[in-house]
């Protein structure tokens, strides 16, 4: 829930937690406190799944008149006042009144953002960020969609896919929900719908590799061997597991982790994507037959201790690598912002960054 929704919902609680303990100070008569019940009810809803409320305006009350049903077979579809009234039971008013708002609390679930969307993609930021920044989101997503594109196309690798994978690939944009840190670290969730589209098969395979490589990476009782059966086809796991090094979270962004769910995901709960993947991605990258060797020069930039990776700059181009041993970590680190000779290897495929391994770092 976003900072607004936890504060409707702390002072309705309050609220009623102190119509209980006082109820004639909130109304002179039943009706009047029952009326007033449901409308902070009603408040309540709105607040925590507001998306419901929207499609079924009724659903407090429906609730509600479902419980006095319960409460009284066969009576009239009256309100618990005039109920009370005339069963004889008014002396009971406050504490039936008190049952059926607890049961329709307990039942008033917030919305699950996860199970109503096609994907969501919600980014958890470093302690430091007390607002997100726009910039965030949107060099995210362009990452996630560039990925998205790789793995789904059947073929090509470069540039724009075929009409109806780019369709099936733009989105619906929902709500974005913006939360500062407050108690917990700053998000922002990013709830995505597919466009009707022939593509849509294509996209989900495209999903489930970008989850696969993510739920192995987070597994490290898995070898490496065992990705293969996952993601099939003549050097696919290193394409995926390349392509899925975009998606790290990174110092340099301040996204701490990366929640990605939906529908389309296919898993009870969303998977988390975490920087420690990256050391286990590189290792699959690293099986490719295709590594060449590399012998670079550059300037030290964007040391990220989490990922276990750097940047170097040269000329115009700035380069991520990895590295191989973490010991090397110290190493980059006292040559920030100086010149150094990267040697190691290079993973190159079409249509994606190249992923370097440093091996050694020569100042």
């Amino acid at each position: 829930m976003s900072t607004l929704q936890r504060d409707i919902v702390e002072v309705v609680d309050s609220q009623l937690a102190a119509l209980w303990r006082a109820p004639r100070m909130w109304g002179t008569t039943d009706e009047a406190i029952e009326l007033h019940v449901i409308q902070l009810l009603e408040f309540r809803s709105i607040a925590i799944r507001p998306k419901l409320e929207r499609r079924e305006p009724r659903t407090v009350l429906n609730s509600y008149h479902g419980a006095l049903a319960n409460l009284f077979p066969g009576a009239p579809p009256w309100y618990l006042f005039d109920l009370v009234d005339n069963f004889n039971r008014k002396d009971e008013f406050i504490l039936l009144l008190k049952g059926i708002t607890e049961r329709i609390i307990a039942e008033m679930q917030p919305e699950d953002v996860f199970a109503t969307h096609d994907l969501v993609l919600r980014l958890w930021l470093r302690e430091d960020v007390k607002a997100p920044r726009a910039s965030t989101l949107s060099s995210y997503y362009d990452a996630f969609h560039r990925v998205l594109r790789a793995v789904s196309r059947k073929k090509g690798t470069r540039g724009r896919a075929g009409r109806d994978l780019e369709k099936a690939i733009d989105f619906a944009l929902t709500d974005v929900e913006i939360s500062p840190a407050n108690g917990a670290p700053a998000s922002i969730t990013l709830p995505l719908d597919e466009v009707e589209t022939t593509e849509i098969d294509a996209v989900k395979q495209g999903v489930a590799q970008i989850v696969a490589v993510n739920e192995w990476a987070a597994d490290t009782s898995q070898p490496v061997d065992a990705l293969t059966h996952a993601i099939a086809g003549e050097g696919a796991p290193e394409r995926v597991a390349a392509q899925a090094l975009r998606l790290m979270p990174s110092q340099e962004a301040a996204v701490l982790s990366v929640e990605f769910g939906g529908k389309l995901v296919k898993r009870p709960a969303p998977i988390t994507i975490r920087p420690s993947h990256a050391e286990r991605l590189v290792e699959i990258v690293k099986q490719s037959r295709t590594l060449r060797p590399f012998d670079e020069v550059g300037d030290v930039r964007a040391i990220d201790i989490d990922q276990r990776s750097f940047k170097i700059r040269k000329g115009n181009r700035s380069l991520r690598c990895w590295l191989e041993d973490a010991k090397l970590l110290s190493v980059a680190e006292a040559a920030l912002r100086q010149r150094v000779r990267v040697i190691g290897h290079e993973y190159r495929d079409p249509g994606s960054p190249p992923v370097i391994i440093a091996e050694r770092i020569v100042p």
